[in-house]
């Protein structure tokens, strides 16, 4: 954490050692991981270097049961150059998933569409948040 001046410092009236401000670039990031769990701190990380992220609810041309195949999820996202999180099951055959991509379209319309495109999907639209009526 602290590290030797070098020998270029020629004031006399500094110290020796001085303080690395490497450590503390850090301690957000390991302050999140203490309260909320490394998971989630990747993730945050995550969706923080790609332009694009939402929500999506899919249907899958085949049934999957109550939690869809991660590999089967892996192939399509790889397919569909996007990274997709399975969340919750929504109903019958209905999975939301949290979609990252590297796009430079944040409404993720282009990742929406090359998901869309997998022969695997049935269907797959961004999740639509719903508010009660006052």
């Amino acid at each position: 954490m602290w590290s030797q001046s070098s020998a270029r410092d020629t004031n006399p009236g500094r110290s020796a050692i001085r303080p690395s401000l490497t450590p503390w670039l850090f301690a957000p990031a390991l302050l999140l991981a203490c309260t909320h769990g490394a998971a989630e701190v990747i993730e945050l990380v995550g969706e923080h270097l790609a332009v694009c992220a939402t929500r999506v609810i899919v249907r899958f041309t085949q049934e999957q049961g109550t939690k869809p195949n991660p590999e089967l999820v892996a192939r399509i996202g790889h397919e569909s150059a996007v990274q997709l999180r399975f969340i919750r099951a929504a109903g019958p055959h209905l999975y939301v998933f949290a979609l990252t991509a590297t796009d430079s379209d944040p409404s993720c319309g282009e990742a929406l569409m090359r998901l869309r495109q997998n022969a695997r999907i049935l269907s797959a639209d961004v999740v639509a948040r719903r508010h009660a009526l006052e």
